[in-house]
């Protein structure tokens, strides 16, 4: 049976934007040109939809994201009070310095390597970050992602013509950690916070929650149907994975200040002496006078994803001991950079094994539930910091609504309240980016009497 007409121009339209496409890339001297969000604004491409409602209506990513994605403002609050005054700060009053013409800002607040970057003339950094900072400049994916076919390729084909395919959980959250965590030449460090730059506390989880949707989370669901867990297990490794290379960066840097205190439970140093000071019964017990606690947000919680996930899993219990190795030279009174830059990358190779085991496994209900209630009964040190708090209930809200996404008419009254009580308490008070009288002691005896 001959194919129909129409069809035959389909096939011959792909097949010539694909090869379009990629012989552009395979033939290109340098970088591929950043096209700008014009490129994908017109009402016949990404501007066409409505902004409100679950899932989005297709083809509407563009206007939700310029309406409703704070990402679109990256740029914009480069030029408010705060912003300049951060600045002033961090610079030491250099003149002519400007937030929004630091590079230093602008790598996170627009894309990487603005400097060595191609840029179409309709590109603009007022745009923030736009389109092509998660996706990848789009100079030759733009015409064939629009040809029949192109979803069905995978993330190695799309990669070919520089598209970041973000379907994949561990190439989105490894395209966040990016800026959310630092790469050596996006970084906040102790110096920026001290200017008064808010600490960075990535959750991939939490944050795909919290973004507006420009995607159909069924589609999500139906690719994984264990979701909001893995997408917790996945964000946690690779942010880890992150903080690591990052660490080995600063290692490696004989100029840089060392140890980073970024590095360190911030609360660790930045809470009140006096006696009558919740802050101060901080569960530091049997430290050493000099040391710090290390790894508090990006590394605590990784033996409760390897529970979580199995021990099948290629690189979780090697991942766990270098991590392990690493924390007792970070958390010595004087570590020793070299000894840090090797275990540091040591800890990335077995990070990077565990990341791409989690891509193969399949978390079922009843294994959710056994690893939700576990964390739900722990009585053990939940509460050592505001890090482990938090950290604890994103792993126990995860596991939580994945259960639910599981089976919708399933229903724990008890734990809602749980966790509905622990999130007002971790909730940063209003104007500010810290927990400020954040009480551990307090807070994990409130939450017994609960029920725990």
């Amino acid at each position: 049976m001959r194919p129909e007409p129409r069809r035959l121009l389909m096939i011959a339209a792909m097949s010539a934007g694909l090869a379009a496409g990629q012989a552009w890339a395979q033939s290109a001297a340098g970088p591929s040109l950043w096209k700008g969000v014009g490129s994908c604004s017109s009402t016949s491409c990404h501007n066409a939809g409505a902004v409100t409602g679950s899932p989005a209506v297709r083809r509407s990513e563009y206007a939700i994201w310029s309406e409703r994605d704070p990402h679109n403002r990256a740029f914009t609050v480069l030029l408010d009070d705060r912003s300049a005054s951060i600045e002033r700060l961090y610079r030491r009053g250099e003149p002519g310095a400007r937030p929004e013409t630091d590079r230093l800002c602008l790598s996170c607040h627009v894309h990487p390597n603005l400097d060595g970057a191609r840029h179409d003339r309709e590109f603009s950094v007022e745009d923030g970050v736009s389109c092509e900072a998660c996706h990848g400049p789009a100079q030759a994916w733009l015409v064939p992602h629009t040809v029949p076919g192109w979803k069905g390729l995978s993330p190695a084909v799309k990669a070919q013509f520089g598209m970041v395919a973000l379907e994949d959980l561990g190439i989105r959250a490894q395209t966040c950690v990016g800026c959310h965590v630092g790469d050596g030449t996006r970084e906040v460090n102790h110096d920026l916070i001290a200017a008064g730059h808010p600490r960075l506390n990535f959750e991939l989880g939490a944050y795909l929650d919290i973004l507006p949707k420009h995607w159909d989370m069924r589609t999500e669901r139906a690719r994984y149907p264990d979701f909001e867990a893995r997408a917790w297990a996945v964000g946690q490794v690779a942010t880890a994975r992150a903080a690591v290379d990052l660490l080995a960066r600063r290692a490696d840097e004989p100029e840089g200040p060392w140890p980073e205190f970024t590095e360190f439970d911030c609360f660790a140093c930045h809470h009140d002496i006096k006696k009558d000071s919740g802050a101060r019964t901080l569960r530091f017990d049997g430290r050493r006078p000099g040391t710090l606690p290390w790894g508090s947000w990006a590394e605590a919680p990784l033996p409760r994803v390897a529970e979580v996930a199995g021990p099948q899993v290629a690189g979780s219990s090697e991942a766990l001991k270098a991590l392990e190795s690493l924390k007792r030279a970070m958390e010595s009174p004087a570590p020793d950079r070299s000894q840090v830059a090797t275990l540091s990358r040591q800890s990335s190779t077995e990070l990077t094994r565990w990341l791409d085991g989690l891509s193969a496994v399949r978390l079922d209900p009843s294994s959710l539930r056994v690893a939700r209630d576990r964390l739900d009964r722990d009585a053990g040190p939940s509460a050592a910091s505001w890090d482990a708090a938090a950290q604890r209930y994103l792993a126990l809200a995860a596991l939580h609504h994945a259960v639910r996404d599981f089976d919708p008419s399933w229903r724990d009254v008890r734990l809602e309240k749980t966790l509905d009580f622990m999130a007002g308490r971790l909730r940063f008070p209003d104007g500010t980016d810290s927990p400020r009288a954040f009480n551990p002691f307090k807070f994990e005896t409130d939450l017994r009497k609960l029920g725990r």
